[in-house]
């Protein structure tokens, strides 16, 4: 195996583009895990696994599980699938494919793969495999979606990246770079976060005495709550973007500025360098255990990359141990 998953009893593979080798990666992971005595389980958040690309009408890799894995996808999908499964569940609650399908599989084949369409549910499904012995859950993402990284819902993440991104492979390392610096952002101290778990949705102050205040419902509302002297964390249990942070970083006061989680970030990479260089000091409370990074160096628009360039690229750039998972 190259990545260590024994610690774990879930991880996302994550992707931050379509075609950067996620679903190739999905698939290394569960040949290697094959025969390891893991008791595996595959889902995703959304749709994966179709024989062809939605958005470029590029073949994709189809997702292969063999005898004793566990899967879940909707019914549409389960109806469709080429392997032989023992069904385990039948979820309540209604996708727009039909209801989620839990099944064993009995003999090896190919299934397109419909989990989830929140990280709620997901969380949810995730929790309830011990029912079925397993041990290690695997999680699709999603185009362009982290949520399912969140330390919240997953123990550990992959992060697939590639040529699909930028024609300009320093670009490549830029963005990926950017990706890794939010996945890695400082946790936040033990008394702050034990304050911030308590405080429900919305904007918060966190004053100086330890005490909150409610300072609005959203972050993308676009009140800006304003900083005083007594004020030492700003905490915003939801999402930021561009917006609230400049302005926040115009204020010019020195505060921590937490949320929950790096999946919960939208800004531009951009501005983010401009609040790196400014008194707010970025935080979470809950940090992701970033076990690799797997890179394609092939794009659908017709180029490609020098598999070991952009492989060593990626590595330098963000100090994270990096595979062309096309090559092991």
């Amino acid at each position: 195996m190259i990545f260590d998953l024994d610690k774990y009893r879930s991880v996302a593979i994550v992707g931050m583009a379509k075609n950067v080798g996620k679903t190739v990666t999905l698939n290394h992971l569960i040949s290697a895990l094959r025969g390891s005595g893991k008791r595996v389980a595959v889902t995703s958040i959304g749709l994966d696994g179709e024989g062809l690309d939605q958005v470029t009408r590029t073949a994709k890799p189809e997702i292969t599980l063999y005898e004793g894995m566990v899967v879940t996808t909707a019914e549409q999908q389960y109806r469709g699938r080429q392997l032989t499964a023992e069904i385990l569940d039948v979820g309540g609650r209604m996708t727009s494919v039909g209801r989620l399908i839990t099944a064993r599989v009995r003999v090896p084949g190919k299934v397109i793969i419909t989990g989830p369409a929140d990280t709620a549910s997901l969380q949810s499904l995730l929790e309830g495999y011990s029912r079925f012995d397993v041990n290690l859950a695997l999680v699709d993402g999603a185009l362009s979606r982290l949520s399912p990284a969140s330390p919240t819902v997953t123990d550990a993440m992959i992060l697939a990246t590639g040529a699909a991104l930028s024609a300009n492979i320093a670009d490549v390392a830029k963005q990926t770079k950017y990706i890794c610096q939010l996945i890695t952002l400082d946790l936040v101290d033990d008394e702050l976060r034990n304050i911030c778990c308590r405080l429900g949705r919305g904007v918060w102050k966190i004053l100086n005495d330890g005490l909150a205040e409610r300072c609005g419902e959203t972050a993308l509302s676009g009140e800006i709550p304003e900083i005083s002297d007594g004020v030492k964390a700003l905490y915003v249990c939801g999402a930021i973007g561009n917006n609230f942070v400049e302005r926040l970083r115009m204020q010019q006061k020195s505060v921590d500025l937490v949320v929950p989680d790096f999946t919960k970030i939208f800004v531009t990479q951009d501005c983010h360098a401009l609040l790196q260089r400014s008194k707010v000091k970025l935080k979470v409370l809950y940090s992701s255990r970033l076990l690799g990074l797997t890179v394609n160096p092939w794009s659908p628009r017709g180029f490609s990359f020098d598999s070991e360039e952009l492989r060593q690229r990626i590595e330098d750039s963000t100090g994270v141990k990096t595979y062309d998972v096309m090559k092991l």
